[in-house]
C-alpha cells in the first residue's frame, strides 16, 4: 500500500480508525504512539491542506477523535459535590510546578500525583506536560 501524498481531516481519521481497530487503542494513554504510526502511514512529504503535515495537526484530529469516540476513564471522584470542593487555585499552583519543573528537566512525578490528589484531571495534566515539552523544542 503506497503512502498518502496528501491527506485532509477524513482521511487522517479514517487513518486512526485503522490504528484503533487493527493495531492499538487510540487513547489519551497512547496518543504519542499514534501520532508516530499516524506519521508512519504518511508520505514523508505529506501535505495538510497544501501545508506539510505537523504533529500539532496530527495531534489536534486525534484529540477530537478520542473525544468523540474513546468513553472516559472512571473519575477518579465519583460525587458530584467534591468537584465543588476542589481549590482550584491549588490545583492551578500544581500544574504549572509541574510545568516549571519539565522545563527545568527535572522529575515531576511527585507534582503529578500532588496535582491529581488535590483534583486536576489527568487531561489537564497532559496537557501542561505537553506544552512544557513543546516550549523546549
Amino acid at each position: 500500500m503506497s503512502k498518502p501524498m496528501t491527506i485532509n481531516t477524513a482521511s487522517l481519521v479514517a487513518i486512526i480508525e485503522e490504528i484503533n481497530e487493527s493495531i492499538t487503542a487510540v487513547t489519551m494513554s497512547t496518543i504519542d504512539h499514534v501520532i508516530t504510526i499516524v506519521q508512519d502511514s504518511i508520505h514523508e512529504d505529506c501535505t495538510w491542506y497544501g501545508n506539510p503535515v505537523t504533529y500539532d495537526d496530527i495531534h489536534a484530529v486525534v484529540i477530537d477523535w478520542i473525544d468523540e469516540n474513546v468513553e472516559a476513564e472512571a473519575p477518579a471522584r465519583i460525587v458530584e459535590d467534591v468537584d465543588a470542593s476542589y481549590d482550584d487555585d491549588a490545583i492551578d499552583e500544581a500544574l504549572y510546578a509541574i510545568r516549571v519543573a519539565i522545563i527545568a528537566g527535572q522529575n515531576a512525578t511527585h507534582l503529578i500525583l500532588k496535582a491529581q490528589d488535590l483534583g486536576a484531571t489527568r487531561h489537564d495534566i497532559s496537557g501542561v506536560i505537553i506544552e512544557a515539552a513543546n516550549s523546549l523544542a
